[in-house]
C-alpha cells in the first residue's frame, strides 16, 4: 500500500521508531558526544518501555546504540548531535514467520532548515556510487553518467558505517553481522529516516544490500527501506541502479506540501512557490530562496528514488500570534528566516559591482555574524505586526542598518543599500521591505509545519509523539537531578584552559598533559589538606579555548 494513502498498521509502528530520532534532535540537548549517547540510551528506552508508546507503536526493544555523531571541527564542545542512529527489534507475535529489525537514522536537527539546504547537503559535488563504497571520481564527467550520490550523502553514508558505534563499541555493520549469525528466522531490516535522513536512508540501504556478504553470510536478510520527508540523494542513474535492486521493499513516503522532499529536482522546486497558495502567494524572497536551492546542485542533475509514488496532503495551517504551538516553532522559524534572508541578501548584493565579488566570498561570515541582528527585527516585527499599522518605516530602517553593517565589516563604509545600489542591475529594493520579510516568514513557518507536524498527523501518531516528548524530558530532569546531587557540598577546581587533544586523551583515560596536570592540583591540595579524597567529591571544571569542554567528577 502507497504511503500517500491511509497508512497501514505496521507503517504506523515504523514511523513510530522514524520518529523518536528525530524528536530528539528537536529537544536541542547539548553535551560532548559521550553524554548525548548516554541521556539518548536512556530516553529511548525509557520510551520504548512505556505503557501508552506501545498502545500505538508496539513492543520494540533497543538492540544497538544510539549512536551519537559529532563533527570533529566544532567551534564548541557542549554541543548537539548531527547525527544519530540506532537499531531496534519488534517484539511481536513470537509465531512470526521472520524478525524485525528498524534502522532508524536522525539527520540535521530538522529545525534547522539553512543547516541541510546551505551546509550539510553538500549537493553541489557527486561521489560515484562505487557498489557501495562511495568515492570521488577521477573524472567529474564519470558522475553524468554512473551512479552518484551527492557527496554530502557519501560522508554522512560513510561515516554510519565507520565512525559511529554504539554502547558496546561496536560499528553497525558489526552488529548487524552478529544479529544475522544469532538468527534462528529470516530477518527483516528496514532502513529509515525523515528529512535529511530521508535522504540518507535509501544510501545506507542500498550499502547494505550492496555489501550483503560482509554482514549476512548466510543471506538471511531482506533489506528494506521506509524513507519519509527526505531530498533526491542522487543521479537519475543512481535512481534506475536503486529502484531494480529493491523493487517494492522501497516505500518512499512525502508531504505533497513540504519543500524538503521536492530538493534537487528543479522543476518540483519550481512548483515549489505557489504550494501554499491562495494562503500565501509568491514574493521576492520565496522566489530567491528557490532560486539559491535550484543553483547549489550546479550542473548536476538530480533525481529521487522511487518517484511514481505519489505525495500526500495535509492542510494549510496558518501562523496565529496567540497560538501556543506556533509560539514553540516561532524561535526555530525566526532564526532559520534569518539566516536564509542573509543568504539571499547576500545574493542580490553580490551582483553590485566593486563590492560583489567580496560579498560572495564572505558569505558564510555574514550569515554567521548578523543572524542574532536580522532575528532581533524579525521578532520585534512579529511582536508589532498585528496591533501597529505604520512600522513598516521603522523595519526598514533597522533593516538598512544591518546592511551598512555587513558593508563595514568588508572595510566598505558609506554606502546607502537601499539609495545607492538601486539604479543597479539585480538589486530589487522590495526584497528588504517589511511586508516580504512578514510573508517569507509565513512561508518558512509553514514549511516547517508541513516538513514536521504533518507527517506526525498523516500517521495518526500525535499522542506517541506527544508522549515521547514528555518522557525526553522527564528522563532529562532526573539525570539533571542527579548531577546536582553528585555536584552537591562537592570542591570545585577550575583548573583553566586545554588543548582539545589532551582533553581527548583525558576523556579516553589515557596518561597525558591534562591528566598529569590535574594530578598534580589534586596532590598539592591533598597535600594541604583542602581536600580528602576519600570523603569529598571533587569536581575539575576544564575549558577548552573558549568553550565548555567538560566537567569530570573524582570522587
Amino acid at each position: 500500500m502507497s504511503v500517500s494513502t491511509q497508512p497501514t498498521d505496521w507503517q504506523k509502528k515504523v514511523f513510530c521508531m522514524t520518529w523518536l530520532p528525530t524528536l530528539l534532535g528537536m529537544m536541542d540537548y547539548q553535551g560532548d558526544q559521550e553524554y548525548l549517547q548516554a541521556l539518548f540510551t536512556k530516553q529511548v528506552t525509557a520510551v520504548l518501555q512505556d505503557p501508552q508508546i506501545t498502545a500505538v507503536a508496539g513492543k520494540w526493544r533497543l538492540v544497538w546504540g544510539p549512536a551519537v555523531y559529532q563533527r570533529p571541527d566544532k567551534l564548541v564542545i557542549n554541543e548537539g548531535a548531527d547525527n544519530t542512529v540506532f537499531v531496534v527489534k519488534y517484539l511481536g507475535s513470537p509465531e512470526s514467520e521472520s524478525d524485525e529489525y528498524v534502522i532508524s537514522i536522525a539527520g540535521t536537527n530538522p529545525y534547522s532548515l539553512y543547516d541541510w539546504i546551505f551546509v550539510d547537503s553538500f549537493v553541489e559535488a557527486m561521489n560515484l556510487w562505487n557498489n557501495g563504497y562511495p568515492k570521488k571520481p577521477d573524472n567529474p564527467q564519470e558522475t553524468q553518467t554512473e551512479p552518484a550520490i551527492a557527496a554530502g550523502m557519501a560522508r554522512d553514508t560513510n561515516l554510519m558505517t565507520t565512525k559511529l558505534r554504539g554502547n558496546n563499541g561496536k560499528l553497525l555493520l558489526d552488529c548487524l553481522r552478529e544479529l544475522s549469525t544469532n538468527a534462528t528466522k529470516p530477518m527483516n531490516v528496514t532502513v529509515t529516516g525523515h528529512s535529511m535522513a530521508g535522504g540518507l536512508s535509501p544510501c545506507l540501504g542500498l550499502l547494505l544490500l550492496d555489501r550483503q556478504s560482509e554482514w549476512d553470510v548466510a543471506n538471511k536478510a531482506t533489506v528494506k527501506v521506509f524513507t519519509l520527508g527526505g531530498p533526491s540523494p542522487g543521479n537519475s542513474s543512481f535512481a534506475t541502479y536503486y529502484n531494480n535492486k529493491f523493487g517494492e521493499n522501497s516505500q518512499r513516503g512525502w508531504n505533497h506540501n513540504d519543500l524538503v522532499p521536492r530538493a534537487w529536482e528543479k522543476e518540483l522546486l519550481t512548483d515549489a512557490a505557489t504550494m501554499f497558495e491562495p494562503n500565501i502567494k509568491p514574493n521576492i524572497l520565496i522566489h530567491g530562496l528557490l532560486d539559491l536551492m535550484k543553483l547549489l546542485p550546479l550542473n548536476h542533475t538530480y533525481e529521487h528514488i522511487n518517484k511514481p509514488q505519489p505525495g500526500f496532503e495535509v492542510p494549510y495551517t496558518p501562523y496565529q500570534a496567540d497560538n501556543k504551538a506556533c509560539q514553540e516553532l516561532r524561535y526555530v522559524v525566526v532564526n532559520s528566516t534569518a539566516q536564509i534572508l542573509l543568504q539571499i541578501w547576500a545574493g542580490i548584493l553580490s551582483n553590485i559591482p566593486i563590492i560583489g565579488k567580496r560579498i560572495e566570498d564572505n558569505t558564510d561570515a555574514f550569515v554567521a555574524k548578523y543572524t542574532p541582528i536580522v532575528r532581533g527585527v524579525i521578532n520585534e516585527l512579529l511582536d508589532t505586526a498585528y496591533k501597529v499599522e505604520d512600522i513598516e518605516e521603522a523595519v526598514n530602517d533597522k533593516l538598512v542598518g544591518v546592511l551598512n553593517k555587513m558593508l563595514d565589516m568588508m572595510a566598505l563604509p558609506g554606502f546607502n543599500p537601499i539609495g545607492d545600489f538601486i539604479e543597479y542591475e539585480g538589486f530589487d529594493v522590495e526584497a528588504f521591505k517589511t511586508h516580504n520579510i512578514l510573508r517569507f516568514f509565513d512561508f518558512m513557518f509553514q514549511e516547517v509545519f508541513q516538513h514536521l507536524a504533518a507527517y506526525v498527523i498523516h500517521f495518526g501518531v500525535e499522542k506517541f509523539s506527544n508522549r515521547a516528548e514528555e518522557i525526553f524530558n522527564e528522563q532529562y530532569a532526573l539525570i539533571q537531578k542527579e548531577e546536582k546531587a553528585i555536584l552537591k557540598g562537592a570542591i570545585l577546581i577550575d583548573y583553566g584552559k586545554a588543548d582539545s587533544d589532551d582533553i581527548k586523551e583525558f576523556k579516553n583515560g589515557e596518561p597525558g598533559k591534562l591528566y598529569d596536570g590535574i594530578a598534580n592540583v589534586l596532590g598539592e591540595l591533598i597535600v594541604e589538606g583542602t581536600v580528602d579524597p576519600k570523603a569529598q567529591t571533587v569536581v575539575v571544571i576544564v575549558e577548552k579555548k573558549k568553550s565548555l569542554a567538560c566537567i569530570d567528577v573524582f570522587s
